[in-house]
């Protein structure tokens, strides 16, 4: 992972981070189109607030802590059905 530089540490916490990509998840974009605009949204990031975050290693991650969010509500709503 890149080291972060932050005056605030804001920018070192991976929730704002991602709650700033958020913005940019569109769903019904194409898939490339999709992913691109989830990295752009990283390098404003890091335009934005002098970090040196990766946008693929960023976008990734990103990605994955979704689909456990999903796996994790989908889990819990079964156990409640």
């Amino acid at each position: 992972m890149a080291k972060l530089f932050s005056e605030n540490g804001l920018t070192n916490d991976r929730s704002y981070i991602f709650g700033f990509m958020s913005m940019a998840d569109d769903e019904d974009l194409p898939d490339g189109a999709w992913m691109q605009s989830l990295q752009d949204s990283v390098e404003l990031f890091n335009e934005m607030h002098k970090t040196k975050h990766n946008p693929y290693e960023m976008t990734m991650e990103y990605i994955n802590r979704s689909l456990n969010e999903v796996k994790s509500l989908s889990i819990t709503l079964q156990k409640k059905g």
